[in-house]
């Protein structure tokens, strides 16, 4: 597999060591990349605006120099490149040529939530994309929420497909169903199940350990049941598309994929609608 790390920094960037950790988890080859920004800027009577491109070259220099050591410190060897641009514009641009694209999810607002060039990358970018918070080292127990739809099965596909690089020892599968305070009806909740079996016929054989279940919420948000449910069961890493059923009882996965990879403290990989296992 190969993946591609675009860095903006590198100082405590924990996309670097998780990238790292991760590409010798799946036995991937992995690129560093750090894009100089050529966005139009009005003119500075402090800066010449060439000066300013030869600096921030520098800088992009310095950056992917500094993820190398780490890289080396790690014993991985990896390969780093140095582009000009704009950021969304070129990341879609090289993903072309990636399986994986691995990048940090900033947190400012409530309102912000992912930074501004993640979110157009995702509107844009066909290909799995990584999301990281917090550093990771090891990646044994897969996190699937599903709501039955073909886009929310999408990662169980990819899991079986490359079940010998993921080489996940135990996979949770589960249905967040949002509910009234009235009683649930046995037709719904046979339906859930029947979900939650097709879903575990996909990857059948595929890890040694395979658990799925039903979560029933009330009024609790559902980005958040899936982050709680995640840190409860030790969860690695989590798995979910970006597109989904909608409606009340179902999980709607275009906000909450997003929700859950804005906030969650271990990494989240998005399956785009255009991406196919």
């Amino acid at each position: 597999m190969k993946i591609i790390v675009p860095l903006k920094l590198a100082h405590r960037n924990p996309v670097i060591p998780t990238s790292l950790h991760f590409a010798c988890h799946t036995s991937s080859d992995l690129v560093f990349l750090h894009i100089v920004d050529t966005t139009p800027i009005k003119r500075s009577f402090l800066t010449e605006p060439e000066s300013m491109r030869e600096y921030l070259k520098e800088r992009g220099e310095e950056i992917l120099e500094e993820a190398q050591k780490v890289a080396g410190r790690c014993g991985i060897s990896i390969k780093t490149e140095l582009l000009e641009g704009i950021p969304d514009e070129v990341i879609c641009r090289e993903s072309r040529d990636y399986d994986l694209i691995v990048m940090r999810s900033r947190v400012f607002s409530p309102k912000e939530k992912l930074g501004s060039v993640v979110e157009k990358a995702l509107s844009r970018i066909e290909k799995p994309v990584m999301l990281v918070n917090r550093e990771k080292k090891k990646f044994e127990t897969c996190l699937v929420p599903v709501d039955g739809s073909a886009e929310s099965l999408k990662s169980l596909y990819e899991i079986k497909k490359r079940r010998d690089i993921y080489r996940f020892k135990k996979i949770i599968i589960i249905y967040v169903n949002k509910t009234s305070d009235e009683e649930i009806e046995k037709k719904e909740i046979y339906e859930h199940h029947v979900i939650l079996e097709s879903a575990e016929n996909i990857v059948k054989n595929v890890s040694e350990d395979i658990k799925a279940e039903v979560i029933d919420i009330h009024h609790r948000n559902i980005a958040e049941t899936i982050i709680e449910f995640s840190r409860k069961n030790k969860v690695d890493i989590i798995f979910m598309g970006t597109k989904g059923k909608s409606g009340l009882s179902r999980l709607i996965l275009g906000s909450v994929s997003r929700d859950v990879a804005s906030y969650s403290t271990i990494p989240v990989i998005l399956f785009s609608k255009g991406y196919i296992p």
